[in-house]
């Protein structure tokens, strides 16, 4: 972002300072305008009222995420957070994923991982479980989801319902 935005030599000796000031105001902002997704209430109620163990996967630092989650009630409910800090090796290695299974005493194999960039759909498979491409959230305009390999593609939230219903009857 600080590259995006400034014009500086990448290998500079001014973009380290700005990065540093980039992610202390980050820090104390980075839930203040945070939403979820539209439809990612509902389909977490839906798995709320279903009994089913959710958790958070994100190569975003647990100092950034702890907050997020917490202003937007997630932390109560969700059953495990998972972020780089806690993990040797980041998406698209699978040891996030496999941890967050652990910690949701899951088999990976019936687990179902929902991205949106290809490092989330290639940690998925690697670990064993179904994955899910999500066309919204922080996509890349020139990103193909298509070109994944995911299970199955979604472009809105809701669409988990009829995903998770499968899932649930085996069919």
């Amino acid at each position: 972002m600080i590259l995006a935005g400034f014009e500086i030599d990448p290998l500079g000796a001014e973009l380290e300072p700005l990065r540093l000031e980039f992610l202390e105001r980050y820090q104390t902002q980075c839930a203040v305008h945070t939403r979820l997704f539209d439809g990612m209430d509902e389909i977490l109620h839906d798995l709320d009222a279903a009994r089913l163990r959710w958790g958070v996967v994100t190569n975003k630092p647990v100092r950034f995420a702890e907050p997020i989650m917490q202003r937007l009630g997630l932390a109560e409910r969700s059953a495990c957070l998972v972020c780089p800090d806690h993990v040797t090796h980041s998406k698209p290695d699978p040891e996030m994923v496999l941890l967050a299974c652990r910690q949701l005493d899951v088999d990976p194999q019936t687990a179902l991982f929902i991205g949106d960039d290809l490092r989330d759909i290639e940690s998925g498979r690697a670990a064993g479980s179904k994955t899910v491409a999500a066309r919204y959230g922080y996509i890349h305009p020139d990103d193909r989801p298509e070109h994944w390999g995911a299970d199955a593609i979604i472009d809105h939230p809701l669409e988990l319902r009829a995903l998770l219903d499968r899932a649930l009857c085996g069919c």
